[in-house]
């Protein structure tokens, strides 16, 4: 301010300008003033900037407390849980009887015979009972009577580690079905019989095919929801016009006809006259 122009009063109290002259140039005030404004932006942006930096340190000093004490935490947890120790021998195999939809998880050794299973199945199977067990996914149909296929190991059937496997337990009495010449049927040629059973003619009604040219039109007729309503716009107009003709035609030839029967009958009687 002093640069300006601006002097100290006579009490020392206050900066005073132009005091006794009459006239005072304002040009220096004006450049006074704006640099008066940019020095207190820029102190009011370091000062929130200051304020910001001392506020960042904080949080992050924050944070890194927490941080440390979750890792704390976990360290400790770690070093209480013990290690599970997973058996690489482990069977899982997932049991379902056959006509049921509960499915039983069974927990054996991969080394286990096949026949195990069915000391462990959650029914009570009776001495004669013949047991099929069944796997889709490994291509396995194995019955109790066969002792070969039944001492095999899980692993040796490809049931390791784990595997699905359906139970069905046929009564002692049942016959198993035969050809005709008396020999028991494989599951190839049930299936093979069973689809030779699908197969004959179909009409096109019954399998739910309709000809396309059958003189029938229709019109398909949104009627909102996704509902479409099949409309017939069959044309029966000609026929009636056919028909209508057909019958005028009729109906002229017979009375051309009357008329002629007439008049053959006037040429007759006026002969006979003569």
């Amino acid at each position: 301010l002093k640069s300006v122009g601006f002097a100290m009063d006579e009490d020392g109290v206050a900066l005073v300008l132009g005091k006794g002259k009459r006239g005072v140039n304002i040009a220096p005030l004006l450049v006074a003033r704006d640099c008066i404004d940019k020095w207190i932006d820029q102190n009011r942006y370091k000062i929130a900037a200051a304020a910001r930096k001392r506020k960042d340190e904080v949080e992050r000093a924050r944070l890194s407390a927490e941080a440390e004490a979750a890792a704390a935490d976990a360290d400790e947890e770690e070093e209480e849980e013990e290690e599970e120790e997973v058996d690489p021998h482990a069977c899982v195999i997932k049991l379902r009887i056959e006509g049921k939809k509960k499915v039983h998880e069974l927990e054996m050794h991969g080394d286990d015979p096949l026949s195990k299973i069915i000391t462990l199945l959650p029914v009570d199977v009776e001495e004669g009972q013949s047991v099929q067990l069944t796997c889709a996914a490994r291509r396995l149909v194995v019955k109790s009577t066969n002792d070969v296929e039944m001492s095999k190991s899980l692993r040796q059937h490809k049931l390791f580690p784990s595997a699905v496997v359906v139970v069905k337990v046929a009564d002692s009495n049942a016959k198993a079905p035969t050809t005709s010449n008396g020999d028991t049927t494989s599951l190839a040629q049930r299936a093979a019989a069973q689809k030779s059973k699908k197969k004959g003619s179909h009409t096109m009604q019954s399998v739910g095919i309709y000809s396309k040219d059958d003189n029938a039109k229709s019109e398909l007729i949104d009627m909102g929801g996704g509902v479409w309503y099949e409309h017939d716009i069959t044309d029966d107009e000609g026929e009636e016009d056919e028909n209508n003709s057909e019958s005028n035609t009729t109906d002229e030839v017979k009375e051309k006809d009357d008329n002629e029967t007439v008049n053959s009958k006037k040429d007759e009687d006026l002969s006979q006259d003569e």
